[in-house]
Order: structure tokens, then sequence, then C-alpha cells
């Protein structure tokens, strides 16, 4: 009896509650009504009624710039390697490694004694020669000899004098001067040694203008040409001012290396870059400079069947437009056909449209 009792209790509680929840219920419907509130609406019944929500940006035509990057070694503009004429002892050597020289001033000395003996020699032999030449001339107005054996005599003569101007050359090329102002970076030459023709004895390098040598691929020939800027900046360093560590094409091979295909491209850099010698740096070169170009950011460029398109809002629909791309900048990639200024192209819901689709533009 007590079990039975207990059991009422909680059903008439339960109902109670039911009661209460539908009255609740009916209340909070009520109060809809009369405050004109209306029930909540899915996303489905949002797009259904008013479209697809988009952020979408006007399409504009702005300033552009494309700069290809490359990475080449800085060397000196101006070498000067230093090497005998002929093969005689050192005398002197009057700068090291390091040493400062201005053109004109004495880098190497040989010993004369082997070349004056020889010009001793030279100058016997034509002053024989000349005297033959003398002796057969006054025969010959005589009439004693030809005039074949004068000009025979005349010819030796003058191969005779040509020895000896040869040998007054190597002389004179005794002592080697600095044909440009620059450092030692380069000696293997001592006195007392003998210096053999065409050895390298001296390297001078003027590192107070520097260029830097760029290998290009073929692809770029034609676009990077003599004179344009370029950019140069060396890892972990950073550049003062463009003026520099800035640089103009000075000239490129008309002809690819054999062995690689690429072409040589030599940066002339503005005086005092103080870019290390022997460095390497990467280089920015300005193929592409106009006023208006129509440009969009690169990830609103979609791809199918090998094709390129975008999304462009017209009377609130998203249409597919196909479009020809260029090169990239950056984030932005130019549009070479396909989009006028002024469109709107949608950038955000994108991935919820299709073609025709009803679009809502939301604010940015």
């Amino acid at each position: 009896m007590t079990k039975k009792t207990g059991l009422s209790r909680i059903l008439i509680v339960v109902v109670i509650m039911a009661l209460l929840g539908a009255g609740f219920v009916g209340f909070r419907l009520m109060a809809g009504k009369d405050s004109g509130e209306e029930p909540s609406k899915s996303v489905a019944d949002i797009r259904a009624e008013k479209g697809v929500p988009v952020k979408v940006m006007e399409v504009e035509s702005l300033p552009w710039e494309l700069w290809k990057r490359y990475y080449g070694q800085v060397r000196p503009a101006r070498t000067q390697n230093v090497t005998s004429f002929v093969r005689e002892f050192i005398v002197e050597v009057p700068v090291e490694v390091g040493d400062k020289v201005q053109a004109g001033n004495v880098l190497l000395e040989l010993s004369t004694e082997t070349q004056a003996f020889d010009l001793s020699a030279r100058v016997a032999d034509y002053n024989e020669a000349r005297r033959d030449y003398e002796r057969k001339l006054a025969l010959s107005k005589a009439g004693g000899i030809s005039k074949q054996e004068v000009e025979r005599a005349y010819v030796t003569m003058e191969q005779k004098r040509s020895l000896v101007a040869d040998v007054r050359t190597k002389v004179s090329r005794t002592k080697v001067y600095a044909k440009i102002d620059g450092t030692v970076s380069y000696k293997d030459v001592e006195v007392g040694e003998i210096a053999e023709p065409g050895a390298r004895l001296l390297t001078i390098v003027d590192i107070e203008n520097l260029e830097v040598e760029v290998l290009l691929p073929p692809s770029e020939i034609g676009r990077i040409v003599k004179g344009i800027p370029v950019r140069v900046t060396l890892q972990n360093r950073d550049c003062p001012s463009p003026e520099t560590c800035g640089g103009t094409v000075l000239r490129i091979d008309p002809e690819a290396d054999p062995s690689t295909g690429l072409y040589k491209c030599i940066v002339s850099l503005a005086p005092g870059s103080g870019f290390p010698s022997g460095s390497y740096v990467e280089t920015e070169f300005l193929v592409d400079s106009r006023d208006q170009v129509i440009q969009i950011p690169y990830e609103l460029i979609k791809r199918g069947n090998d094709r390129t398109y975008l999304y462009v809002v017209e009377d609130e629909r998203a249409f597919r437009r196909y479009v020809e791309i260029g090169e990239g900048v950056d984030r932005m990639i130019e549009i070479v056909s396909g989009l006028t200024e002024g469109e709107m192209v949608i950038t955000e819901g994108v991935e919820d449209v299709f073609d025709s689709a009803r679009v809502w533009i939301q604010q940015q």
C-alpha cells in the first residue's frame, strides 16, 4: 500500500512538471508573437532568401614593378696581372700583399745585365749592316754593282735595326709599373728568383670599384638588358641606401657558356658599396615597370580543366570568369586579360558559390 502511494506521488510530480514546461513554451511563443519577433532561421533558409554570403573587392589598376632574383659574386672591376716580358733575375720587389699602389708605381724590377749585353751586340750588328749598305750604295752610283745588291743590303740593315728596337723594348720592360690604382692581392715572387716570361708574379685589384658577375638563363636574355637597375644585397647585412647598394647592368655576353648554357652578366656597383670582393650577393633585376596594371591577390585565382578563373559579382550573382594571368610580385599576380578595372571579385565565400549563384555581399 505504501509502495503504491509513493508511485502515485511521483506520477503526480512528473505530470505537474510537464504542464509547467508546456506552459512556458506556450508563453514564449505568445510573447514572440506579441513582440513581433520571428523564429531563428537556418543557414539554408538565409541562403535561399538572400544568397550565399560573400565578401568582394573592387579591381584596380595599380603601378607594377617586377624584379627577378639571382645570385652572383662580387669582383673588382679592374685587375692587373703582372708578368715578366723576359727571362731575367729579379732585383727588386718593393710591394707586399695588401699594399695600396697608384698607377705609375714600380711593382717589380729585373736585372738588365743580360739585356744590356744583348743590346750591345745587336747595335754592333746594325752598325756593320749600315756601313755595308752605305758602301754598296756608293758602288752602285759608280756603276760597280747592281741595284739588286743595294736593295738586299738595305733590307738586311732594316732587319738589324728592328732587332735593336726589340732589345731596347725588353730593356725598358725590366721595370714593371702599376697601370691602375689598387691593392696588391697576390704575390709569387722574391728578389733573386728568375722571372719566367708569361708567369703571373703579382696581381693588383681595384677594390674601390666593384662589379658582380651573375649567370642568367636564356629565358632572361632580352628582358635583362644593359642599363636596367639592379638591387644588390649581402646576407645578414642591411643596405644603408639604394645609392650605395644598387647597381646597373654593364654588359651581357652575347653567347652562352657551352658547358652550362648560361649567359654571363656583369653588374656595375655604385662607388663606395663596400661589398667584400669575392662575396656572394643577391641581385634583383627590374625587368618590368608599368604605371597601370590590373592585379589581384594570387590566392583568388582558381584552376580547373587547365584554365584559370575567378568569380565576379554582377547584379547580385556570381559568375565564373576565365582569365589569363602573368607573373606574380609578392602576393599579387598580373591579370593579362579577362578582367577590367572596377569589377567586383569575390574574395571570401568563393568555395560556396557556383556559376550564376545568388550572393549576399557582406561588409569587409
